[in-house]
């Protein structure tokens, strides 16, 4: 397995209830896998993506 990944922030947001990488999505046709963090006592919600 390969863990050579560069991530991007994608999005920052107010982390919604049960917050997790699927709130990151930005459509119905956003394909790419996205990794979150909560941060700032889970309030906001840290959306990182991969750069290819």
């Amino acid at each position: 397995m390969d863990y050579d990944y560069v991530l991007v922030v994608a999005a920052v947001y107010r982390a919604p209830a049960n917050a997790m990488a699927a709130h990151c999505r930005e459509g119905p046709y956003d394909s790419r896998t996205y990794w979150s963090l909560l941060v700032d006592e889970d309030v906001t919600l840290v959306c990182v993506t991969s750069t290819g």
